[in-house]
């Protein structure tokens, strides 16, 4: 992805009927499924727990439908018999909703149960379990390889560094050793394949691209698996008349963050086309494209979120529907503008399980919508500079099976 820099500012009498009323709509609330007139028994209409990589570490996404609440309030419990994860309650619990929880073992294989409780003010509307298995997984590390550094300023190195290692804590555990590449991945420009990447390897440089104030950095996958469907290599590459200015005003390791993102496949890999199975993206070319990932969609929800994850909306190809949406998340650090302070949140983290990554939400940074539910509507403080991804196409184009 590439940057551009810009700049822009940014009655308590008639309370116990009410309350027995409110309750009472909870049991038999209509429904328009039902004819007019018929009361709905509020029941759970599904409670599942899904992962795309159903090893350990795990992260599982607890989905319910709870049908006939007729737009009324609840509160959900989710409790399981694994004695490390925590009891979970949300007040005023949607009727379709999901929460993330991790589970770990050490065999190889193990089934958790998880209960979902639903109740309102005169009690237990419904009850609903459902199991999920997790085997043992990877014992090593995810370790990102990097190319090129020694070349570069030593300012810039340790940008490198400190962005490298940021990712580093958020992926929790690493995939087989690659050592035999396939046909489409030879030959790369810039950089030699080594014979064996773990797990991730990334070139860094610092070329001429279009002058100061213009394009800052430009990232992408370089060589895809297709088992997987992620990257083995990619580029990322910085402005040398930019560089000064980023390192200066503080925003380069941010930037590399951000870029480093886009080559793990947030923004990049969430729809592979015609050679690959993944199609998380929902609305694309309309004025609300939204990322379908169930991790990612649960933590847009645990943060008052509804529906799936927004997407960014404006720009140009680049910038459009492969960042989060930045009236929606401002200073997030995969939105299409980077801040002095740009929090990798949960939302991000999740991301990555949705492209098959084991993750640690706890690894991600402390972070809020802003303006409380929904995000928007809301301003930053005046004068705050931020800088602007515009124009960004992938670089390197993507070698791909096809």
């Amino acid at each position: 992805m590439e940057f551009r820099l810009a700049r822009r500012s940014r009655s308590h009498f008639a309370f116990a009927t009410l309350a027995t009323l409110a309750a009472i709509s909870l049991i038999s609330a209509c429904s328009a499924d039902a004819p007019p007139g018929e009361p709905v028994v509020t029941t759970i209409q599904s409670f599942t727990a899904t992962s795309l990589n159903a090893t350990s570490p795990a992260l599982i996404t607890l989905g319910w439908n709870v049908q006939g609440l007729g737009g009324q309030l609840a509160t959900c419990e989710i409790t399981s018999d694994d004695p490390a994860m925590s009891p979970i309650t949300i007040d005023s619990c949607r009727a379709s909703e999901s929460r993330n929880v991790s589970a770990a073992t050490n065999d190889p294989s193990r089934t958790i149960t998880y209960s979902l409780k639903v109740t309102s003010a005169i009690g237990v509307i419904d009850n609903a379990t459902t199991t999920f298995t997790i085997g043992a997984g990877a014992t090593e590390s995810f370790d990102i390889a990097l190319s090129g550094v020694d070349s570069l300023p030593a300012e810039v190195a340790d940008a490198v560094t400190a962005a490298v290692s940021r990712w580093e804590q958020v992926i929790v555990s690493g995939f087989p050793d690659s050592s035999s590449y396939p046909a489409w991945c030879q030959n790369p420009v810039g950089y030699t394949m080594p014979s064996t990447i773990d797990d991730l390897l990334i070139h860094f440089e610092v070329v001429e691209m279009d002058g100061l104030n213009g394009t800052l950095a430009s990232a992408g996958p370089d060589c895809i698996l297709l088992e997987g469907e992620r990257a083995l290599t990619g580029i990322v590459s910085v402005d040398s008349a930019d560089v000064d200015a980023m390192i200066e005003d503080g925003t380069l390791t941010n930037v590399l963050i951000h870029e480093i993102g886009h080559v793990l496949g947030l923004g990049t890999l969430w729809d592979t086309g015609s050679w690959g199975s993944r199609h998380l993206i929902l609305g694309s070319g309309t004025d609300n494209p939204r990322l379908n990932g169930p991790a990612t969609n649960a933590e847009w929800q645990r943060l008052g979120g509804l529906g799936e994850t927004p997407l960014e909306a404006t720009g140009s190809a680049g910038t459009r529907e492969s960042h989060w949406r930045e009236s929606t998340f401002e200073t997030e650090v995969m939105t299409g503008w980077i801040d002095l302070t740009a929090p990798l949140s949960t939302v991000t983290a999740a991301g990555l399980a949705d492209l098959g990554f084991n993750v640690d939400l706890a690894a991600a940074d402390d972070y809020t919508l802003p303006g409380g539910t929904g995000g928007a509507g809301v301003l930053r403080p005046g004068g705050q500079t931020r800088q602007l991804i515009e124009d960004g196409r992938f670089a390197p184009p993507m070698r791909t099976p096809r």
